[in-house]
Order: C-alpha cells, then sequence, then structure tokens
C-alpha cells in the first residue's frame, strides 16, 4: 500500500505538469525546436559521456521544512510526491531530463497529442522517481558511499549515451 502511494504522489502531478509543458511547446516552429533539441542533445551528450565540466540545467530548490512539518505520513507522502515527481524544482544531476521538453516540442503539432504525450514522459518520470526513492529506502545500492558515486557515474554515462542517441535520431529525422 505503500509503495503505491507513493508511485500514485508522484506520478499524477508529475503526468498533469508535463502534459501542460507538452501543450504549451506546441507553438513552437518545428524547425527552431528541432535545431534546438540537436544541439542540446549534443553537447550535454558529449559533456556527459567523456565527463567534461558542462553542468546540466537545473534548480538547486529544495522542499521547505515548513511544508512538511506537523503533516502525517500520507501529507508528506503528498507534498514530496507533487514537488519530486514531475522533476522540474528540484536537483535534477543529469541532462537527459531537460531534454524532454525539446523532444516534446520537436514531436507534437497537435495539442491534443502533445498533452498526451508529455503525460506519457510526465508519468514514466515520476514513477522512475517514486522508484528510486523506494529503492533508497530499502537500502538498495546505497550502504557505501563508493557505490553511491559509481553508481551516480553509470547513469551519467548512460544518459550522455542516451542523448547522444536521441542528436543522431534528432539529426536523421
Amino acid at each position: 500500500m505503500f509503495a503505491a502511494g507513493l508511485v500514485a504522489a508522484h506520478a499524477i502531478p508529475a503526468a498533469l505538469v508535463w502534459a501542460v509543458i507538452a501543450a504549451a511547446a506546441v507553438p513552437l516552429p518545428d524547425g527552431i525546436a528541432t535545431i534546438l533539441a540537436l544541439v542540446y542533445a549534443l553537447a550535454h551528450g558529449l559533456s556527459e559521456t567523456l565527463g567534461l565540466p558542462l553542468r546540466a540545467p537545473g534548480i538547486g530548490w529544495e522542499v521547505p521544512a515548513a511544508w512538511l512539518k506537523g503533516r502525517g505520513r500520507a501529507g508528506r507522502i503528498l507534498v514530496w510526491g507533487a514537488t519530486l515527481g514531475p522533476g522540474l524544482v528540484t536537483r535534477n544531476p543529469y541532462a537527459g531530463m531537460w531534454f524532454l521538453p525539446l523532444l516534446l516540442a520537436t514531436t507534437a503539432a497537435d495539442l491534443f497529442l502533445a498533452a498526451a504525450a508529455g503525460a506519457l514522459v510526465g508519468l514514466a518520470h515520476g514513477t522512475a522517481r517514486a522508484i528510486g526513492i523506494l529503492a533508497n529506502h530499502r537500502g538498495e545500492g546505497c550502504d557505501l558511499p563508493w557505490r553511491m558515486a559509481v553508481t551516480q557515474m553509470r547513469f551519467r554515462l548512460a544518459d550522455g549515451l542516451g542523448l547522444l542517441f536521441a542528436a543522431a535520431v534528432v539529426a536523421v529525422l
């Protein structure tokens, strides 16, 4: 029950937020969105794959303690889910996250299809974040600091390779 509630608290707000983002991206001219997506994916893909010092865009905001104080377990889960699920206003060290709005802008010309695609992206992101939290809660892979560092390096490499693959697909299409 706890796991299902945690996943829902992250995935549902993320789906709603990403549907709005994708719908808002529809007015971008396709050529501009494609060029921005290509340049972004190539620059950050190379940076993450080669370990270059180009930082991923992000916001360093954290959930204020006052938002959690005095709330029960369910209330804290809802606050954390609504803020962490979409992934936009919290720390996210991987550049691939910020490629998604550009990708959505290149693929959707219809408002309904854009919102549906954005909702699916948000659902996937929120669910993945909740699964990561559940894994951390159980202590999987987090027992040693060096293991956490190696895991983060692997994820950064995978994110960089994914961005390079996305750049190639965008360039071909």
